[in-house]
């Protein structure tokens, strides 16, 4: 099962990374020709949101990939204030610095686990 999702996960990048969105259009074609019947809502998904999955082809790739980190470090940031919220007030900044600390930490393994697992 799980050597089945590496292969849609590196079929779909040759989606998202590719240079000119009619190359992208036509690897989401074959994605679809290749796993459509077994997952047809993966590729009908895409589809749906084309209009907005083009705008990313605007940009260059390598402006590409800094959208992409900034999405990850908003993911970071979103669970460190979460951490901090359901907290409230700290008795020193030693216990605000340990609590940051378990959440980045949390977050980085539950990360690795997501890609281990494909």
């Amino acid at each position: 099962m799980w050597l089945r999702g590496i292969a849609i996960c590196g079929q779909l990048r040759e989606v998202y990374s590719a240079e000119p969105a009619e190359a992208a259009q036509d690897a989401l074609e074959e994605f679809d020709e290749v796993w459509g019947r077994q997952y047809p809502s993966i590729a009908q998904v895409w589809q749906l949101a084309w209009a907005e999955v083009t705008l990313f082809f605007a940009f260059s790739s390598e402006i590409r990939r800094v959208i992409y980190t900034m999405n990850r470090i908003e993911s970071l940031n979103s669970v460190i204030r979460k951490s901090i919220k359901t907290r409230g007030s700290f008795h020193s900044e030693d216990t605000g610095e340990k609590l940051i600390h378990l959440a980045i930490r949390g977050h980085v393994t539950q990360r690795q686990r997501m890609t281990d697992s494909g």
